[in-house]
């Protein structure tokens, strides 16, 4: 989504991640190169956009999001954050910390992403939507109240995705947020998402 952004002429991006570049991310994430492994993840892509897009201001931040005030210090200490993109594994809460912080940091949120051939592509939200909490149910206290086999289980499993997968998501993303900066037609997407599987090309809406 960074990629397509910022080609796309979106005037600054902050990526956040506290990983680093491993092989296996190769297939997949198109940002990085063999050279980049065990480099932090947000700087190499921030230097990769910077030559695609030179008058776009890209920051990178290294730091994992563990609570809503981490959240909420990030959002305090940069500048104004029109958009959240929500594309992070974990924590599963992430979604309702946005929620919560929308209204007052005046925000909106898009969620992306996929498990094995199931693909998600939305909802858009924000301070201009009801919470995500009412239109969507959050699968967070279902996680956290599994049995700690079931969570460790869970946790040593890895779902299969390659670049023409994730390109296929992100960019669905990418144009539903292009469509929502520049008014040229509203989002599809807004309190509203896209299933698409990803073995069949079924896609289901609502």
């Amino acid at each position: 989504m960074a990629l397509s952004l910022a080609a796309g002429g979106v005037g600054k991006i902050t990526l956040i991640d506290d990983d680093k570049v491993e092989e296996s991310n190769l297939n997949r994430q198109v940002l990085f190169s063999n050279k980049n492994i065990g480099h932090n993840k947000a700087d190499v892509a921030a230097n990769r956009l910077r030559e695609i897009n030179p008058d776009c201001d890209i920051q990178s931040i290294n730091l994992k999001i563990t609570s809503p005030e981490v959240l909420e210090r990030i959002l305090e200490t940069n500048s104004k954050a029109d958009y959240l993109v929500l594309a992070a594994d974990k924590p599963v809460d992430l979604v309702l910390w946005a929620s919560a912080l929308c209204v007052k940091h005046r925000f909106k949120y898009i969620k992306c992403g996929y498990m094995c051939y199931q693909g998600l592509v939305g909802p858009l939200m924000g301070y201009h939507t009801r919470p995500y909490e009412t239109v969507f149910e959050s699968w967070a206290d279902a996680i956290s109240e599994q049995p700690e086999f079931v969570q460790t289980f869970n946790n040593a499993q890895q779902a299969p995705s390659m670049a023409a997968t994730n390109g296929i998501l992100a960019n669905m993303a990418a144009w539903e947020l292009i469509k929502d900066i520049t008014e040229i037609t509203p989002s599809a997407i807004i309190e509203k998402r896209i299933l698409v599987n990803l073995k069949t090309m079924e896609v289901s809406y609502g």
